[in-house]
C-alpha cells in the first residue's frame, strides 16, 4: 500500500516537472533568436539577468515578452498599493 502511494506521488511530481518548452538559459543568443523568428512579437523569448533580494548571485530569467510585461505589471501594482497604503497611514 505505501509503496503504489509512493508510486503515485513519485508519477505525479515527475509529470508536472515535464515540460514541452526547450532550456532556454543554456540557449546562446543565436539559437534564441532562432527560435524566436516564426513567433508573434509577445510570444519571444527574452532572457534578463537579475540579481535576487538578499543575494549577489544573478539568476537568467527567461520568459516570454507577454510574461515579463505582466510580471513587471504587478511589481508596478504592489509597489502602487504599497505607497498608497503608507500615505494613508501617515495622513492620520
Amino acid at each position: 500500500m505505501k509503496l503504489s502511494i509512493s508510486l503515485i506521488l513519485l508519477l505525479l511530481i515527475t509529470a508536472c516537472a515535464v515540460t514541452d518548452r526547450p532550456n532556454f538559459r543554456t540557449m546562446s543568443a543565436e539559437e534564441l533568436a532562432q527560435y524566436n523568428a516564426p513567433l508573434k512579437y509577445e510570444e519571444q523569448i527574452i532572457c534578463q539577468q537579475q540579481v535576487r533580494t538578499g543575494s549577489h548571485i544573478k539568476r537568467n530569467l527567461c520568459l516570454t515578452r507577454l510574461e515579463h510585461w505582466n510580471r513587471d505589471a504587478g511589481v508596478v501594482d504592489q509597489l502602487d498599493t504599497t505607497s498608497f497604503d503608507s500615505t494613508s497611514i501617515l495622513a492620520f
